[in-house]
């Protein structure tokens, strides 16, 4: 229950209120206490935070629900004969530019810049080279603000002087005057566009006999050794989580009518990396059984695939488990980050806006739980 605890607390302000797609209802919403873990000889645990302080405590896998939240039931297992070991190795250099687009066609300017841009650096070495387009012009936009989008160029190489000036800004500048209307670079680019190295990230295992640990004190020579034989298992260096589809699904058509509204409506989500890949939770709003079994039939891998639309198509494998006792489904997708979080070419890098865009999407949710009260 300790490892639990400390998992939780760990997180900081995940635990009351934070990074929660909910937040709309926490006022105020603003220097939300830090977490509180109370722990039991009875293998359970509380998680609370400091009284008279702003932000709920109510769920912690995936989102909120009261300020005291008791923790129980979790089994581990004896830890495997190897260790995790993380490394990190400098993979190359990397540098980035954004341009902004306005008003009308904007895939199609975008498209335009690329094409230009692809062929001013087709004799470079580079490993990467992506061009984004973030965000899109509003209907009618009521001011150029909200009429503009913004082309992101990222790029990676092994050597550094593949991304100079020279090299990278200067192609992708010099088309200023020929470019499509309204284009403008972000004046940081003399900043942003210059090579900067980034680490890739490789995971491994290690088996114990081979690691010394011990402990040593701060401000002393004296160090305990941690003994390896205590409770630990034989068995596969790596273990594959087994996809988990529903059990027993309803079918969605048993929910009736339904209506076409986004899914975070009804539906509350959490999202954030691991190493590469991305975990992300989803749970209904309300508490009914009803809506715990729509979700669960709903949310089926496949499904999560067509929500996820072009983003699933770096995805190389997902596993999905189901929590029924809190009503939640979980995901991992494995290499969505692809070389992981100081890799990754995507904004998001830490994995934190993919529940957002999921919400985000237009689903058929049954109209006669629409207006059922929510957490």
């Amino acid at each position: 229950m300790g490892l639990v605890a400390g998992h939780l607390i760990e997180c900081g302000n995940y635990v009351t209120g934070g990074n929660f797609c909910g937040f709309k209802r926490i006022q105020p919403y603003y220097n939300l206490s830090y977490p509180i873990a109370e722990i039991f000889n009875d293998r359970h645990c509380i998680a609370t935070k400091q009284p008279g302080q702003n932000g709920p405590s109510t769920s912690t896998l995936f989102g909120e629900g009261p300020d005291r939240v008791s923790v129980s039931g979790f089994k581990g297992l004896s830890p495997p004969q190897t260790l995790k070991v993380a490394i990190q190795a400098y993979a190359g250099y990397q540098a980035e530019i954004l341009v902004y687009a306005i008003g009308l066609d904007i895939q199609e300017k975008a498209r335009s810049f690329e094409t230009q841009l692809r062929r001013d650096l087709a004799s470079k070495e580079l490993h990467k080279l992506d061009v984004q387009i973030l965000g899109g012009c509003a209907p009618d936009p009521g001011s150029s603000d909200a009429a503009t989008a913004v082309i992101r160029v990222f790029a990676q190489a092994a050597k550094e002087e593949t991304l100079t000036k020279r090299n990278f800004e200067y192609p992708l500048i010099q088309n200023l005057g020929q470019a499509f209307p309204g284009f403008t670079p972000n004046l940081e680019y003399a900043r942003t566009g210059q090579p900067r190295p980034y680490l890739a990230y490789f995971p491994a295992l290690i088996d114990r006999s081979k690691v010394d640990m011990k402990v040593h004190w701060v401000g002393s020579q004296d160090c305990i050794a941690v003994s390896h034989s205590i409770g630990t298992t034989s068995g596969p260096n790596e273990v594959v989580q087994e996809n988990y589809e529903p059990t027993n699904p309803v079918g969605l058509d048993a929910f009736g009518p339904t209506v076409r509204v986004p899914l975070g409506h009804k539906v509350f989500a959490r999202s954030g990396d691991k190493a590469a890949n991305v975990n992300i939770g989803f749970f209904p709003q309300g508490e009914s059984q009803e809506e715990w079994d729509w979700l669960r039939s709903f949310l089926t891998t496949q499904r999560l695939i067509e929500l996820l639309g072009d983003d699933a198509r770096t995805v190389s494998r997902i596993e999905r488990t189901e929590f029924p006792r809190i009503k939640g489904v979980h995901f991992v997708l494995f290499d969505l980050l692809g070389g992981g979080v100081t890799d990754t070419s995507r904004p998001d890098s830490l994995g934190k806006g993919l529940a957002e865009f999921v919400r985000a999407r237009i689903v058929d949710y049954p109209v006669n739980l629409y207006s059922l009260p929510t957490i």
